[in-house]
């Protein structure tokens, strides 16, 4: 039996060879060539099929540069009191703002081409009972709590 030499210590097949690096994007050669092996798993990749999800790409490498350098920075400048605590998080807002505007963009413009509503995840949320199917007891009664439909009364008692 033979023991491994130090200089064996990689195991083959373990790493990746990319293969036809001439047919990469540029973009996506930097990308690789400047991202250490073991943070590989990180890096997403998209086919883009628009200009809009090419500007929304695009956009990527510049927030992971802002969300890397500023919170120090911005942390730094409200200790020294150069800035509030409330501005640095109108900033953060602002930015969810704008994603979550995205969104809703998109959303809108699925509803318009015919589309089933995206936010809403086949949540049936229950009808009121219009006023004339109501009993004559929980009428004459206005004190009195309503009487729970069958299927409601698990939730009865919950807040």
């Amino acid at each position: 039996m033979t023991t491994p030499k130090a200089n064996e210590s990689e195991v083959p097949g373990k790493e990746l060879h990319i293969s036809n690096v001439g047919r990469l994007p540029a973009a996506v050669l930097r990308l690789i060539q400047a991202t250490p092996k073991k943070e590989w798993p990180k890096i997403r990749a998209y086919l883009v099929g628009s200009d809009e999800e090419g500007q929304l790409v695009d956009m990527l490498p510049e927030v992971n540069r802002v969300m890397s350098v500023c919170p120090p920075k911005l942390v730094g400048r409200v200790r020294k009191h150069e800035i509030t605590g409330d501005q640095l998080d109108q900033g953060y807002q602002q930015l969810h703002d704008a994603i979550n505007g995205v969104r809703q963009a998109l959303y809108a413009l699925l509803i318009l081409a015919g589309f089933k509503d995206p936010e809403k995840k086949d949540t049936k949320t229950p009808e009121p009972a219009p006023a004339a199917a109501k009993s004559a007891e929980d009428q004459v009664r206005p004190g009195k709590a309503p009487a729970a439909a069958p299927d409601k009364l698990a939730l009865a008692g919950r807040s």
